[in-house]
């Protein structure tokens, strides 16, 4: 059975810390996909460093896979 639309932007949430909808605005001629993924594991690398057992990481390596996912389909 699908998710309603309320479901599914609770689990994007808890997937990716925010909507795939942000994700996708945020994506601009100047920000592609792939340059939005490589500054998110950039980060990743910071928050690792500060604390390596914020649930953020996880987030933001989902929202660095999300992004490589829809620059290989372009």
């Amino acid at each position: 059975m699908p998710y309603t639309d309320t479901e599914r932007k609770a689990i994007q949430v808890q997937m990716f810390g925010c909507t795939t909808e942000s994700i996708d605005a945020a994506i601009t001629a100047g920000n592609t996909p792939l340059s939005m993924a490589m500054s998110l594991l950039s980060d990743v690398q910071e928050m690792l460093i500060m604390d390596p057992d914020d649930d953020r990481i996880r987030q933001t390596i989902n929202r660095a896979k999300y992004l490589i996912d829809k620059a290989r389909k372009d």
